[in-house]
């Protein structure tokens, strides 16, 4: 879940860069441990929007195409969002676990 409000404007390439490694770091993790990891990834200002949905995190991701700063913060929206999604998948495809991050500067 990151923001991508106005008020992210001058963090944009860290948050680039914080994202990115932490999608190196699960990779490097599901290949230690054996086991598939798979990644969702909503970006959010005063709207909510999965631009990636439940994809194996082997694939190439970087939010470097992806982000770009604009509108308001919908913090809890995008949050409760994303967890509302996830509770659909152990129903379709068996059981899964999960850990939710949150890229923002704290401006709800």
């Amino acid at each position: 879940v990151v923001d991508r409000s106005a008020s992210m404007g001058g963090l944009s390439r860290t948050v680039i860069q914080v994202f990115d490694a932490q999608i190196e770091h699960l990779r490097k993790r599901s290949v230690e441990l054996n086991q598939e990891t798979r990644v969702s990834v909503y970006l959010f200002d005063d709207i909510v929007e999965c631009v990636v949905f439940d994809m194996d995190v082997m694939r190439p991701i970087s939010l470097a195409k992806l982000y770009s700063v604009r509108g308001s913060t919908a913090l809890m929206d995008a949050s409760g969002q994303a967890i509302s999604d996830m509770r659909q998948i152990p129903e379709l495809y068996s059981d899964h676990a999960f850990l939710v991050y949150a890229l923002t500067d704290g401006g709800e």
